[in-house]
């Protein structure tokens, strides 16, 4: 019984640390945002956005496709072909809850791990300590930028990833239905809400 005490204390104490060196580091991030405008870091920010969100586009394209396609065989082989719940269903699903979701764990699972090799094999190299012996601090240089490309990506990817799960969901559907593509994009938009949108928002950001 104490052992298991010990080791919940244990988890929790560790759980609570890595969570205040997360919001320091947000907090650091934040407050070195203007060092963007040197045009060195800067540099570093575009590679950053071209590796995490260009080149993952055709990634997020095909799995956004397929998601959605699999997403609406599931639906139509339950209730049949309903074009009314179309809409409806493409918002919760992929809009609401899996859009956020299956993004971010797409563009962690590729560029997150890449940046810590990266950063780790500079750290072994000792490319950080050249950085501070020439008075340049690693946290402006290397970290800022990366973070910052990086959740500018994930915001954007995640809606980008909703438009193809969507589109292939609505592509599926018309192969099986008489209903055409563009009337099936007027009820999208007519079954997608402020309230939709901002809790779609709120997840990328989270």
């Amino acid at each position: 019984m104490v052992f298991d005490l010990e080791r919940i204390g244990r988890h929790a104490l560790n759980a609570a640390f890595n969570t205040r060196e997360i919001f320091r580091m947000v907090f650091d991030v934040a407050r070195n945002m203007p060092v963007l405008l040197n045009v060195s870091v800067r540099k570093v920010f575009f590679k950053q956005i071209y590796f995490t969100g260009i080149q993952a586009l055709t990634t997020v394209s095909v799995i956004g496709v397929l998601i959605g396609m699999v997403i609406i065989t599931q639906v139509t082989s339950i209730v049949g072909v309903n074009p009314l719940l179309v809409g409806k269903v493409l918002v919760w699903t992929v809009v609401r809850e899996l859009g956020p979701l299956l993004a971010a764990i797409i563009i962690t699972a590729r560029s997150s791990t890449a940046i810590a090799a990266e950063l780790g094999a500079m750290k072994a190299n000792k490319e950080v300590d050249s950085l501070i012996l020439m008075g340049i601090e690693p946290l402006k240089y290397l970290v800022v930028p990366r973070v910052v490309g990086t959740a500018l990506c994930v915001l954007v990817l995640i809606f980008y990833f909703q438009a193809m799960a969507i589109g292939g969901g609505l592509l599926i559907f018309s192969a099986i239905s008489d209903v055409s593509f563009f009337s099936q994009i007027q009820g999208i938009f007519s079954a997608l809400g402020v309230y939709d949108v901002l809790i779609s928002l709120l997840k990328s950001l989270a």
